[in-house]
Protein backbone atom coordinates (compact mmCIF):
# COMPACT_ATOMS: atom_id res chain seq x y z
CA UNK A 1 0.00 0.00 0.00
CA UNK A 2 2.33 2.71 0.73
CA UNK A 3 4.57 1.20 -2.66
CA UNK A 4 1.85 2.44 -4.49
CA UNK A 5 0.72 5.60 -2.61
CA UNK A 6 4.46 6.50 -3.23
CA UNK A 7 4.23 5.60 -7.19
CA UNK A 8 1.15 8.16 -7.23
CA UNK A 9 2.68 10.87 -5.55
CA UNK A 10 5.89 10.11 -8.19
CA UNK A 11 3.77 10.43 -11.32
CA UNK A 12 2.21 13.47 -10.61
CA UNK A 13 5.22 15.02 -9.90
CA UNK A 14 6.40 13.91 -13.33
CA UNK A 15 3.67 15.23 -14.55
CA UNK A 16 3.58 18.27 -13.33
CA UNK A 17 7.35 18.62 -14.39
CA UNK A 18 6.80 17.84 -17.75
CA UNK A 19 3.55 20.06 -18.19
CA UNK A 20 6.23 22.71 -16.80
CA UNK A 21 8.17 21.80 -19.59
CA UNK A 22 5.83 21.77 -22.77
CA UNK A 23 4.51 25.63 -21.40
CA UNK A 24 7.90 27.70 -20.91
CA UNK A 25 7.90 31.15 -19.47
CA UNK A 26 9.74 33.71 -17.89
CA UNK A 27 9.12 34.85 -13.99
CA UNK A 28 11.03 38.32 -12.86
CA UNK A 29 11.07 39.11 -9.55
CA UNK A 30 12.10 42.96 -8.50
CA UNK A 31 13.24 43.85 -5.34
CA UNK A 32 14.38 48.02 -5.08
CA UNK A 33 17.25 47.87 -7.11
CA UNK A 34 17.44 43.96 -7.80
CA UNK A 35 16.21 42.32 -10.66
CA UNK A 36 15.83 38.54 -10.77
CA UNK A 37 14.68 36.76 -14.11
CA UNK A 38 14.22 33.07 -14.45
CA UNK A 39 11.91 30.57 -15.78
CA UNK A 40 8.64 29.73 -14.39
CA UNK A 41 9.71 26.07 -14.00
CA UNK A 42 12.97 27.50 -11.99
CA UNK A 43 10.62 29.38 -10.17
CA UNK A 44 8.27 26.85 -9.01
CA UNK A 45 10.91 24.43 -7.87
CA UNK A 46 12.83 26.98 -5.91
CA UNK A 47 9.40 27.53 -4.43
CA UNK A 48 8.90 23.84 -3.32
CA UNK A 49 12.90 23.00 -2.12
CA UNK A 50 11.74 26.01 0.67
CA UNK A 51 8.37 24.98 1.28
CA UNK A 52 10.54 21.38 1.83
CA UNK A 53 12.89 22.78 3.74
CA UNK A 54 10.62 24.26 6.26
CA UNK A 55 8.30 20.97 6.77
CA UNK A 56 11.71 19.25 7.20
CA UNK A 57 12.80 22.29 9.92
CA UNK A 58 9.73 21.98 11.83
CA UNK A 59 9.79 18.42 11.99
CA UNK A 60 13.05 18.52 13.47
CA UNK A 61 12.33 20.68 16.01
CA UNK A 62 9.51 18.81 16.91
CA UNK A 63 11.03 15.67 17.21
CA UNK A 64 13.59 17.50 19.92
CA UNK A 65 10.96 19.34 21.80
CA UNK A 66 8.92 15.63 21.87
CA UNK A 67 11.58 13.44 22.41
CA UNK A 68 11.49 13.09 26.23
CA UNK A 69 7.66 12.38 25.95
CA UNK A 70 8.31 10.22 22.97
CA UNK A 71 10.55 8.26 25.40
CA UNK A 72 8.32 8.52 28.89
CA UNK A 73 5.67 7.24 26.79
CA UNK A 74 7.73 4.08 25.11
CA UNK A 75 8.70 3.04 28.72
CA UNK A 76 5.44 3.53 30.15
CA UNK A 77 3.82 0.75 27.23
CA UNK A 78 6.66 -1.60 28.07
CA UNK A 79 5.85 -1.30 31.47
CA UNK A 80 2.13 -2.18 31.37
CA UNK A 81 3.47 -5.10 28.68
CA UNK A 82 5.57 -6.09 30.93
CA UNK A 83 3.38 -5.91 33.93
CA UNK A 84 0.19 -7.63 32.53
CA UNK A 85 2.78 -10.31 31.54
CA UNK A 86 3.62 -10.52 35.23
CA UNK A 87 0.15 -10.66 36.14
CA UNK A 88 -0.77 -13.47 33.57
CA UNK A 89 2.31 -15.53 35.34
CA UNK A 90 1.26 -14.80 38.39
CA UNK A 91 -2.27 -15.81 38.16
CA UNK A 92 -1.30 -19.19 36.64
CA UNK A 93 1.15 -20.00 39.12
CA UNK A 94 -1.78 -19.24 41.61
CA UNK A 95 -4.31 -21.94 39.51
CA UNK A 96 -0.98 -24.19 39.67
CA UNK A 97 -0.56 -23.93 43.59
CA UNK A 98 3.02 -22.41 42.95
CA UNK A 99 3.39 -20.04 45.95
CA UNK A 100 6.48 -18.84 45.67
CA UNK A 101 6.42 -18.34 41.68
CA UNK A 102 3.02 -16.24 42.34
CA UNK A 103 4.52 -13.95 45.14
CA UNK A 104 7.71 -13.23 42.82
CA UNK A 105 5.60 -12.20 39.92
CA UNK A 106 2.80 -10.01 42.43
CA UNK A 107 6.14 -8.16 43.59
CA UNK A 108 6.98 -7.71 39.82
CA UNK A 109 3.21 -6.98 38.72
CA UNK A 110 3.12 -4.20 41.86
CA UNK A 111 6.70 -2.61 40.86
CA UNK A 112 6.11 -2.26 36.88
CA UNK A 113 1.85 -1.34 37.41
CA UNK A 114 1.78 0.13 40.92
CA UNK A 115 -1.23 -0.25 43.62
CA UNK A 116 -3.93 -1.20 41.16
CA UNK A 117 -6.83 -3.57 42.02
CA UNK A 118 -5.33 -6.72 40.39
CA UNK A 119 -2.18 -6.49 41.47
CA UNK A 120 -3.25 -6.45 44.95
CA UNK A 121 -5.48 -9.12 44.73
CA UNK A 122 -2.69 -10.99 43.41
CA UNK A 123 -0.52 -10.08 46.43
CA UNK A 124 -3.06 -11.61 48.79
CA UNK A 125 -4.26 -14.96 46.70
CA UNK A 126 -0.47 -14.93 46.95
CA UNK A 127 -0.21 -14.85 50.20
CA UNK A 128 -2.72 -16.90 50.89
CA UNK A 129 -1.07 -19.79 49.51
CA UNK A 130 2.35 -19.32 51.16
CA UNK A 131 0.00 -19.74 54.29
CA UNK A 132 0.39 -15.94 55.78
CA UNK A 133 -3.11 -15.11 56.63
CA UNK A 134 -2.34 -12.33 58.00
CA UNK A 135 -0.55 -10.37 55.33
CA UNK A 136 -3.32 -11.77 53.19
CA UNK A 137 -6.16 -10.10 55.77
CA UNK A 138 -4.32 -7.10 55.54
CA UNK A 139 -4.46 -6.47 51.53
CA UNK A 140 -7.91 -7.56 51.58
CA UNK A 141 -8.77 -4.62 54.71
CA UNK A 142 -6.91 -2.04 53.05
CA UNK A 143 -8.88 -3.03 49.72
CA UNK A 144 -12.29 -2.67 51.59
CA UNK A 145 -11.37 0.64 52.19
CA UNK A 146 -12.05 1.52 48.61
CA UNK A 147 -14.63 1.66 46.36
CA UNK A 148 -13.34 0.66 43.31
CA UNK A 149 -12.28 -2.40 45.32
CA UNK A 150 -14.30 -2.90 48.11
CA UNK A 151 -15.92 -5.67 46.78
CA UNK A 152 -12.58 -7.70 45.90
CA UNK A 153 -11.81 -7.07 49.42
CA UNK A 154 -14.61 -8.48 51.43
CA UNK A 155 -14.57 -11.42 49.06
CA UNK A 156 -11.51 -12.30 49.80
CA UNK A 157 -12.47 -11.92 53.61
CA UNK A 158 -15.77 -13.60 53.62
CA UNK A 159 -13.55 -16.53 51.81
CA UNK A 160 -10.77 -16.60 54.39
CA UNK A 161 -13.36 -16.55 56.73
CA UNK A 162 -15.08 -19.70 55.59
CA UNK A 163 -11.95 -21.56 54.63
CA UNK A 164 -11.28 -21.42 58.61
CA UNK A 165 -14.71 -22.19 59.90
CA UNK A 166 -15.70 -19.04 61.40
CA UNK A 167 -18.91 -18.59 59.80
CA UNK A 168 -20.22 -15.85 62.12
CA UNK A 169 -17.29 -13.59 61.02
CA UNK A 170 -18.04 -14.33 57.13
CA UNK A 171 -21.95 -13.41 57.89
CA UNK A 172 -21.09 -10.46 59.46
CA UNK A 173 -18.87 -9.39 56.42
CA UNK A 174 -20.99 -10.68 53.89
CA UNK A 175 -24.17 -8.00 56.03
CA UNK A 176 -21.50 -5.32 55.52
CA UNK A 177 -20.29 -5.76 52.10
CA UNK A 178 -24.76 -5.92 51.20
CA UNK A 179 -25.12 -2.59 53.20
CA UNK A 180 -22.67 -0.70 50.78
CA UNK A 181 -23.30 -2.47 47.58
CA UNK A 182 -26.25 -4.57 47.41
CA UNK A 183 -26.03 -6.08 43.67
CA UNK A 184 -23.80 -8.29 43.80
CA UNK A 185 -24.91 -11.51 42.60
CA UNK A 186 -22.16 -13.98 44.18
CA UNK A 187 -23.08 -12.29 47.41
CA UNK A 188 -26.53 -14.80 47.28
CA UNK A 189 -24.67 -17.92 46.69
CA UNK A 190 -21.95 -17.01 49.82
CA UNK A 191 -25.36 -16.02 52.06
CA UNK A 192 -26.99 -19.34 50.85
CA UNK A 193 -23.86 -21.24 51.80
CA UNK A 194 -23.24 -19.55 55.31
CA UNK A 195 -27.04 -19.91 55.97
CA UNK A 196 -26.58 -23.72 55.39
CA UNK A 197 -23.61 -24.19 57.23
CA UNK A 198 -25.88 -22.31 60.18
CA UNK A 199 -28.59 -24.91 59.56
CA UNK A 200 -30.61 -21.80 59.27
CA UNK A 201 -33.38 -23.21 56.69
CA UNK A 202 -35.48 -19.98 56.21
CA UNK A 203 -32.37 -18.35 55.12
CA UNK A 204 -31.03 -20.60 53.30
CA UNK A 205 -34.23 -20.45 51.20
CA UNK A 206 -34.38 -16.71 51.02
CA UNK A 207 -31.04 -16.33 49.71
CA UNK A 208 -31.37 -19.13 47.39
CA UNK A 209 -34.57 -17.68 45.87
CA UNK A 210 -32.57 -14.31 45.33
CA UNK A 211 -29.95 -16.48 43.46
CA UNK A 212 -32.16 -17.69 41.30
CA UNK A 213 -33.68 -14.59 40.71
CA UNK A 214 -30.37 -13.30 39.50
CA UNK A 215 -29.94 -16.18 37.77
CA UNK A 216 -26.69 -16.84 39.28
CA UNK A 217 -27.36 -20.79 39.80
CA UNK A 218 -28.23 -22.86 36.38
CA UNK A 219 -32.01 -24.11 37.11
CA UNK A 220 -31.40 -27.95 37.32
CA UNK A 221 -29.07 -26.98 39.84
CA UNK A 222 -30.82 -24.40 41.96
CA UNK A 223 -33.85 -26.89 42.30
CA UNK A 224 -31.67 -29.78 43.46
CA UNK A 225 -30.48 -27.20 46.14
CA UNK A 226 -34.00 -26.19 46.83
CA UNK A 227 -35.58 -29.56 47.35
CA UNK A 228 -32.29 -30.44 49.88
CA UNK A 229 -33.32 -27.18 51.96
CA UNK A 230 -37.00 -28.11 51.77
CA UNK A 231 -36.17 -32.05 52.71
CA UNK A 232 -34.42 -30.18 55.31
CA UNK A 233 -36.97 -28.52 57.02
CA UNK A 234 -38.93 -31.76 56.40
CA UNK A 235 -36.90 -33.63 58.93
CA UNK A 236 -36.63 -30.54 61.33
CA UNK A 237 -40.60 -30.70 61.19
CA UNK A 238 -41.00 -34.51 61.93
CA UNK A 239 -37.98 -34.27 64.72
CA UNK A 240 -40.50 -31.13 66.09
CA UNK A 241 -43.73 -32.99 66.07
CA UNK A 242 -45.36 -31.57 62.80
CA UNK A 243 -46.09 -34.01 60.56
CA UNK A 244 -48.55 -32.22 58.61
CA UNK A 245 -45.67 -29.74 57.63
CA UNK A 246 -42.92 -31.52 56.97
CA UNK A 247 -45.19 -33.41 54.25
CA UNK A 248 -46.28 -29.80 52.72
CA UNK A 249 -41.90 -29.20 52.60
CA UNK A 250 -41.78 -32.89 51.30
CA UNK A 251 -44.43 -32.59 48.12
CA UNK A 252 -42.92 -29.37 47.41
CA UNK A 253 -39.34 -31.08 47.12
CA UNK A 254 -40.70 -33.88 44.79
CA UNK A 255 -42.37 -31.25 42.44
CA UNK A 256 -38.77 -30.05 42.25
CA UNK A 257 -37.04 -33.75 41.80
CA UNK A 258 -39.47 -36.04 41.65
CA UNK A 259 -36.78 -38.76 40.74
CA UNK A 260 -34.49 -38.21 43.85
CA UNK A 261 -34.41 -40.60 46.73
CA UNK A 262 -33.83 -38.68 49.81
CA UNK A 263 -36.98 -37.18 48.30
CA UNK A 264 -38.97 -40.50 48.55
CA UNK A 265 -37.24 -41.13 51.35
CA UNK A 266 -38.82 -38.29 53.38
CA UNK A 267 -41.67 -38.21 51.80
CA UNK A 268 -42.88 -41.69 52.35
CA UNK A 269 -42.20 -41.18 56.41
CA UNK A 270 -43.82 -38.28 55.97
CA UNK A 271 -47.31 -39.78 54.73
CA UNK A 272 -46.33 -42.30 57.14
CA UNK A 273 -46.57 -40.20 60.52
CA UNK A 274 -49.39 -38.66 58.74
CA UNK A 275 -51.36 -41.72 58.78
CA UNK A 276 -51.55 -41.89 54.54
CA UNK A 277 -50.05 -45.81 54.80
CA UNK A 278 -51.61 -46.40 51.21
CA UNK A 279 -49.94 -43.34 49.78
CA UNK A 280 -47.24 -44.60 51.27
CA UNK A 281 -46.63 -47.94 49.95
CA UNK A 282 -48.03 -46.39 46.58
CA UNK A 283 -45.10 -43.92 46.35
CA UNK A 284 -42.42 -46.67 47.58
CA UNK A 285 -43.78 -48.83 44.34
CA UNK A 286 -43.28 -45.68 42.17
CA UNK A 287 -40.19 -44.88 43.78
CA UNK A 288 -38.73 -48.28 43.66
CA UNK A 289 -38.76 -48.66 39.84
CA UNK A 290 -36.12 -45.36 39.45
CA UNK A 291 -34.34 -45.56 42.85
CA UNK A 292 -33.91 -49.12 43.87
CA UNK A 293 -32.65 -47.36 46.86
CA UNK A 294 -32.91 -50.26 49.75
CA UNK A 295 -34.15 -47.98 52.63
CA UNK A 296 -37.37 -47.73 51.35
CA UNK A 297 -38.37 -51.34 52.08
CA UNK A 298 -38.39 -50.68 55.49
CA UNK A 299 -40.05 -48.04 55.31
CA UNK A 300 -42.86 -50.20 53.80
CA UNK A 301 -42.55 -52.82 56.67
CA UNK A 302 -43.51 -49.51 58.91
CA UNK A 303 -46.62 -48.56 56.90
CA UNK A 304 -47.84 -52.36 57.31
CA UNK A 305 -46.42 -53.35 60.84
CA UNK A 306 -50.23 -54.75 61.57
CA UNK A 307 -49.84 -57.29 58.49
CA UNK A 308 -48.04 -60.38 58.50
CA UNK A 309 -44.55 -61.34 57.81
CA UNK A 310 -45.96 -63.31 54.48
CA UNK A 311 -47.95 -60.47 53.36
CA UNK A 312 -44.99 -57.70 54.05
CA UNK A 313 -43.20 -60.35 51.81
CA UNK A 314 -45.42 -60.54 49.26
CA UNK A 315 -46.42 -56.55 48.79
CA UNK A 316 -41.96 -56.66 48.32
CA UNK A 317 -42.13 -59.43 45.86
CA UNK A 318 -44.31 -57.56 43.91
CA UNK A 319 -42.58 -54.34 44.12
CA UNK A 320 -39.72 -55.78 42.95
CA UNK A 321 -41.25 -57.54 39.98
CA UNK A 322 -40.00 -55.52 37.45
CA UNK A 323 -36.18 -55.21 38.93
CA UNK A 324 -35.53 -58.98 40.72
CA UNK A 325 -32.35 -59.36 39.30
CA UNK A 326 -31.07 -56.48 40.72
CA UNK A 327 -29.11 -56.60 44.10
CA UNK A 328 -31.19 -54.17 45.69
CA UNK A 329 -33.94 -56.40 44.87
CA UNK A 330 -32.21 -59.95 46.14
CA UNK A 331 -31.44 -58.60 49.20
CA UNK A 332 -34.85 -56.86 49.86
CA UNK A 333 -36.69 -60.32 48.73
CA UNK A 334 -33.74 -62.13 50.88
CA UNK A 335 -34.68 -59.90 54.29
CA UNK A 336 -38.13 -60.02 53.69
CA UNK A 337 -38.48 -63.63 53.14
CA UNK A 338 -36.23 -64.42 56.11
CA UNK A 339 -38.33 -62.62 58.68
CA UNK A 340 -41.60 -64.81 57.09
CA UNK A 341 -39.63 -67.94 57.62
CA UNK A 342 -39.94 -68.82 54.03
CA UNK A 343 -36.15 -70.44 54.54
CA UNK A 344 -36.08 -72.14 50.63
CA UNK A 345 -36.70 -68.74 48.81
CA UNK A 346 -34.37 -66.30 51.85
CA UNK A 347 -31.52 -69.15 50.78
CA UNK A 348 -32.36 -69.21 47.25
CA UNK A 349 -31.95 -65.08 47.00
CA UNK A 350 -29.19 -65.20 48.92
CA UNK A 351 -26.88 -67.66 47.18
CA UNK A 352 -27.40 -65.77 44.30
CA UNK A 353 -26.03 -62.54 45.56
CA UNK A 354 -22.29 -64.86 46.81
CA UNK A 355 -22.27 -66.98 43.27
CA UNK A 356 -22.73 -63.36 41.93
CA UNK A 357 -19.91 -61.83 43.58
CA UNK A 358 -22.40 -59.17 45.21
CA UNK A 359 -22.63 -60.50 49.13
CA UNK A 360 -21.97 -57.74 51.23
CA UNK A 361 -21.46 -58.29 54.97
CA UNK A 362 -25.11 -58.15 55.60
CA UNK A 363 -25.71 -60.93 53.11
CA UNK A 364 -23.59 -63.08 55.10
CA UNK A 365 -25.08 -62.12 58.59
CA UNK A 366 -28.57 -62.99 57.03
CA UNK A 367 -26.52 -66.61 55.97
CA UNK A 368 -25.84 -67.15 59.53
CA UNK A 369 -29.14 -66.03 60.81
CA UNK A 370 -30.56 -68.56 58.35
CA UNK A 371 -28.51 -71.58 59.30
CA UNK A 372 -29.30 -70.90 62.94
CA UNK A 373 -32.87 -70.51 62.27
CA UNK A 374 -33.60 -73.28 60.12
CA UNK A 375 -31.24 -75.55 60.83
CA UNK A 376 -29.50 -74.78 64.68
CA UNK A 377 -26.18 -75.01 62.87
CA UNK A 378 -23.98 -72.96 64.57
CA UNK A 379 -20.69 -74.32 62.84
CA UNK A 380 -21.94 -73.50 59.26
CA UNK A 381 -22.91 -70.18 60.71
CA UNK A 382 -20.10 -69.41 62.50
CA UNK A 383 -18.25 -69.48 58.47
CA UNK A 384 -20.89 -67.07 57.40
CA UNK A 385 -20.00 -64.90 60.00
CA UNK A 386 -16.67 -65.03 59.80
CA UNK A 387 -16.91 -63.98 55.92
CA UNK A 388 -19.30 -61.38 56.54
CA UNK A 389 -16.03 -60.12 58.51
CA UNK A 390 -14.17 -59.73 55.26
CA UNK A 391 -16.96 -58.73 52.68
CA UNK A 392 -18.10 -55.46 51.26
CA UNK A 393 -19.74 -53.18 53.61
CA UNK A 394 -22.96 -52.19 53.16
CA UNK A 395 -24.03 -49.09 50.64
CA UNK A 396 -24.72 -45.97 52.93
CA UNK A 397 -25.10 -42.18 52.23
CA UNK A 398 -21.26 -41.11 51.84
CA UNK A 399 -20.43 -37.27 51.92
CA UNK A 400 -18.60 -36.38 48.14
CA UNK A 401 -16.67 -33.81 50.14
CA UNK A 402 -15.40 -35.23 53.85
CA UNK A 403 -15.91 -39.14 52.37
CA UNK A 404 -17.95 -40.32 56.39
CA UNK A 405 -20.19 -42.40 55.91
CA UNK A 406 -24.03 -42.32 57.52
CA UNK A 407 -26.94 -44.37 58.07
CA UNK A 408 -29.96 -41.86 56.84
CA UNK A 409 -29.26 -39.09 54.65
CA UNK A 410 -28.40 -35.46 55.60
CA UNK A 411 -28.76 -32.23 54.12
CA UNK A 412 -26.19 -30.78 55.62
CA UNK A 413 -23.15 -33.61 56.00
CA UNK A 414 -22.77 -33.88 60.09
CA UNK A 415 -18.83 -34.58 59.57
CA UNK A 416 -17.70 -31.35 57.78
CA UNK A 417 -21.01 -29.30 57.34
CA UNK A 418 -20.68 -29.84 53.55
CA UNK A 419 -24.32 -29.12 51.70
CA UNK A 420 -26.36 -31.91 49.55
CA UNK A 421 -22.93 -33.44 49.10
CA UNK A 422 -24.33 -37.06 50.29
CA UNK A 423 -24.57 -39.98 47.68
CA UNK A 424 -25.55 -43.70 48.03
CA UNK A 425 -22.73 -45.97 47.30
CA UNK A 426 -20.31 -47.95 49.25
CA UNK A 427 -17.11 -47.26 50.81
CA UNK A 428 -13.91 -48.30 49.08
CA UNK A 429 -15.88 -50.71 46.77
CA UNK A 430 -13.01 -51.56 44.18
CA UNK A 431 -10.51 -52.02 47.01
CA UNK A 432 -12.81 -54.18 49.53
CA UNK A 433 -13.78 -56.45 46.66
CA UNK A 434 -10.90 -57.84 45.98
CA UNK A 435 -9.78 -58.07 49.68
CA UNK A 436 -13.22 -59.93 50.54
CA UNK A 437 -12.41 -61.98 47.17
CA UNK A 438 -8.91 -63.48 48.40
CA UNK A 439 -9.92 -63.58 51.60
CA UNK A 440 -13.19 -65.77 50.96
CA UNK A 441 -11.06 -68.39 48.61
CA UNK A 442 -8.94 -68.62 51.61
CA UNK A 443 -12.08 -69.56 53.77
CA UNK A 444 -12.73 -71.99 51.35
CA UNK A 445 -9.45 -73.75 51.51
CA UNK A 446 -9.78 -73.57 54.82
CA UNK A 447 -13.58 -75.23 55.12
Amino acid sequence: MKIFGFLIRLLFVIGLVVWLADRPGTAQIVWRDTVIETSAAVLAVIIAGIAFAFVLLHRIWRLIIDRPALWGLKRRIWKLEEGHKELAKGLAAVASGLASEAGRSAVKARKLLGETPTTRLLLAQSAQLAGDDRAARTIYQAMTEDADTAVLGYRGLIRAAMRTGNWEEASRLASKLGEIKADVPWLHLVRFELATRLENWSMASGSLAKARKGKVLPAPLANRQEAAVLLAEAKVALRDSAPKQALECAEKARKLMPDWAPVALILVEALIVTGHQRTALRTIERAWTVTQNPQLLPLACWALQDTKPIDKYKFIERVTRSTRDTTASLMALADAALKASLWGEARRFLMALVNRGEATQSTYQQLARLEQRERSDERTAALWTARAVLALPDAQWLCQSCGAAHQDWDAACPTCGAFNRMAWGTVGKGHQRSFATTQSMMLDDLT
